[in-house]
């Protein structure tokens, strides 16, 4: 029994085969046409038995499967049964109105740029949690040697066991004997050189000293920022800075979106962009929601920047409507 519906236009085939391979690897059991079509079954009874018998289905949306008839009659379909649709966005184009009736509460997958396989591992995981799965994938257990149980199983001669017993006093006298050793030369060492301290190379690397304790660090937030004619609202409610590792820092936004549009709006990564010294960074996080309209959602936007970035500015992107929200972290960092 399969678990997962695929839907796809012919013409994006290539990337179903692969999906399909990448989720049946990890575990997920799939459905999809020609291969699951039995030879001689009506194609359209094939096609719904499959979607009617899954518990999930992934759509490959892509401008083919935006005009694809097809797909809509599947996709009403899985609506119909309340079964759970995960659309797999491989080209950055809008749901046709005829498509978007079915997928106005859906949350979408962002597949791009392609290849599709890096991918995969989180779709999977998207799958499961949606089917109530869980991975049934297990490593093979290694293979037990009888002959060695046998061989514990038997009862050692005396002399083996007095030999060990030997050899354990031995082993202690001489853990002991080095133990001693290594308190008198800890002891006599010169004051300049304590015990644990790590002498380091000629030459290498000596990574700065971090205070941990001046982190996170709050920023000023700025004023609201409107877009799409003040129908889209985006509240910065906190900026923070801590440190990521020896060498760079994460920016972390807390922002919440309110949507005072009559339609739903989409609040993900890839709304926003931070400027580092004009070089565009995409955040690291994975903010994927839907705004319905007349409501507000939060969510938190996350980067990583050289520790030594000044001044950034961070991007918030509608359409062809940028808006650009400058943040000081020099003084923050001082």
């Amino acid at each position: 029994m399969h678990e997962v519906f695929i839907s796809y236009s012919s013409q994006d085939k290539t990337v179903a085969n692969a999906v399909c391979a990448g989720l049946e690897a990890r575990g997920t059991r799939c459905w999809i046409a020609p291969r699951d079509i039995v030879a001689g079954k009506d194609w359209a009874e094939a096609i719904i038995d499959g979607i009617h018998e899954s518990r999930a289905m992934v759509l490959i949306f892509s401008a083919h499967a935006n005009e694809s008839q097809q797909i809509k009659r599947e996709l009403e379909r899985a609506v119909s049964k309340d079964i759970p649709v995960v659309p797999v966005r491989i080209e950055e184009i809008a749901p046709a109105k005829t498509l978007e009736y079915f997928m106005s509460n859906v949350h979408w997958f962002d597949a791009m740029p392609l290849p599709i396989e890096r991918y995969l591992d989180q779709l999977n995981e998207t799958v499961r949690m949606l089917t109530g799965g869980t991975n049934p994938i297990k490593h093979p257990e290694r293979p037990v040697d009888t002959r060695l149980k046998s061989l514990g199983q038997r009862r050692a001669p005396l002399f083996i066991v007095l030999a060990v017993m030997a050899l354990a006093v031995a082993l202690i006298a001489i853990l002991y004997r080095n133990g001693s050793s290594d308190h008198k030369d800890t002891a006599s060492a010169p004051p300049n050189q304590t015990q644990g301290s790590v002498e380091k190379a000629p030459g290498a690397r000596i990574s700065p000293s971090i205070d941990k304790t001046r982190y996170p660090i709050r920023l000023a937030t700025p004023a609201d920022v409107r877009m799409a004619n003040g129908d889209l609202v985006y509240r910065i409610l906190a900026a923070e800075i801590d440190r990521y590792d020896t060498d760079d820092i994460s920016l972390r936004f807390r922002v919440r979106l309110t949507n005072q549009d009559r339609f739903d709006v989409n609040f993900w990564d890839r709304s926003f962009r931070l400027l580092v010294d004009d070089v565009p960074r995409a955040p690291v996080g994975n903010l994927n929601e839907l705004v319905a309209a007349r409501s507000a959602k939060e969510g938190d936007v996350l980067f990583v920047v050289p520790g030594t970035a000044t001044k950034v500015f961070l991007e918030i992107n509608n359409g062809n409507e940028t808006k650009k929200v400058p943040f000081e972290l020099k003084a923050a960092k001082l």
